[in-house]
């Protein structure tokens, strides 16, 4: 326990913050958090889990005189977002004495993919006809390459989006649909397709891409509730690792430069409705499993030069709602000066170690908190920043 207030410890004072914001702004990517949010020689890396005794799971905490920060660190193979979230909740269940709310955790030696793929013809997926394999593979990966080593510098940030302007957002959205033929019942936008469909558009104009580039939108998504007997998610018996799939949107950056937010908003819904259909589903992981067998990867599709904008919506799990009020002794700070009640959080700093994988254009939504205001993150081209700030600048 640090004796001292976070606004004078010197890294944890520079932690984000909203305070009435008009427009959606910049903050500092997680790197520079650190020396705080982490102890030294935390797992970092696959040899650290599997070579070493460091458990699948840590937890560290730093204490100060009004307030306290959480780490948690894993690795994706153990726990996915909704993973993380049942995990959460059976924590502050035990913490508020709810010990028989504890679900059953699915052993992790269980692997449902063969039992979802029974029936399933990779061949009846909508986009296998879109598979890159052979001369197209490699010049995929020849074209990722040339991407990493001109643009070679890359940079993350937060950003934070005001709830009134997500809100407005939504509302011209839904607005532009409606008016372009769609009957309002037959329509449904959420934040996250709607905020999806906006940084698509931020991002692609920032980084002055050409118009024919073809855009591969990849928007995960959980399959949990598809397949309740091997997935389950009852209450009862969770499935806490990874029960997710990548939908695709495949245009141009032209196209999409020319589309509006909703118009945009509502093509990545249909995809994501198309392709997360339980009998698509089971095509994919038949798909998957067949490809692993045979290339011994994954199925990529889209054309071989595209720019894929990887998308995670962790909203879903909710994570600024988890409630640790169980383990609080005193409040921090004054409960009328704040808009997160008494033991949620009040900020969520994700930070991610790819070990020299790219994480360029992909990055998670990280949800809403008590102040109503959206936190996403992401890393781009490092030039592409400064475009960015003067489109905000524009709003």
């Amino acid at each position: 326990m640090l004796k001292q207030t976070i606004s004078d410890h010197p890294s944890a004072s520079k932690l984000p913050r909203a305070s009435d914001l008009k427009r959606p702004t910049l903050f500092p990517d997680s790197e520079m958090y650190h020396d705080i949010t982490t102890r030294p020689g935390h797992a970092s890396k696959f040899s650290d889990w599997v070579d070493t005794d460091r458990p699948a799971l840590s937890v560290h905490v730093v204490s100060f005189d009004d307030a306290t920060l959480l780490t948690m660190s894993w690795s994706h193979v153990f726990l996915d977002a909704l993973g993380r979230q049942s995990l959460l909740q059976a924590w502050t269940s035990v913490l508020d004495g709810r010990e028989q709310d504890v679900p059953a955790f699915v052993p992790f030696h269980v692997d449902p993919a063969h039992e979802i793929a029974r029936g399933g013809d990779p061949k009846k997926h909508v986009l296998y006809h879109c598979m890159l394999t052979g001369i197209w593979f490699a010049m995929f990966v020849v074209g990722y390459l040339y991407e990493l080593v001109v643009h070679y510098a890359e940079a993350g940030r937060l950003i934070c989006c005001p709830g009134p302007w997500v809100e407005n957002l939504r509302q011209q959205a839904m607005a532009d649909v409606l008016s372009s033929g769609h009957n309002e019942g037959d329509v449904f936008l959420s934040h996250g397709d709607v905020l999806l469909a906006w940084w698509a558009k931020v991002s692609v104009a920032a980084q002055q891409l050409s118009s024919s580039q073809p855009v591969n939108i990849m928007n995960a998504t959980n399959i949990r509730g598809l397949f309740p007997d091997v997935l389950p998610n009852n209450g009862e018996t969770v499935y806490t690792t990874n029960a997710l799939m990548a939908t695709s949107t495949l245009l141009t950056c032209g196209e999409l430069a020319n589309m509006s937010v909703g118009s945009l908003a509502l093509r990545i819904r249909q995809d994501l409705q198309e392709q997360r259909n339980p009998e698509q589903v089971r095509h994919l992981v038949a798909w998957q499993l067949e490809a692993h067998n045979e290339y011994g990867r994954s199925p990529l599709v889209g054309p071989w030069n595209q720019i894929m904008l990887s998308w995670s919506n962790w909203h879903r799990a909710r994570f600024y709602d988890v409630n640790f009020s169980a383990a609080v002794i005193r409040p921090g700070l004054p409960l009328a000066s704040r808009s997160n009640k008494l033991g949620q959080p009040s900020f969520i700093l994700p930070n991610g170690h790819p070990n020299g994988i790219s994480l360029r254009n992909a990055g998670p939504l990280i949800g809403r908190d008590a102040n109503g205001d959206w936190w996403m993150q992401t890393t781009l081209r490092a030039g592409a920043w400064a475009r960015v700030e003067k489109r905000f600048e524009r709003l």
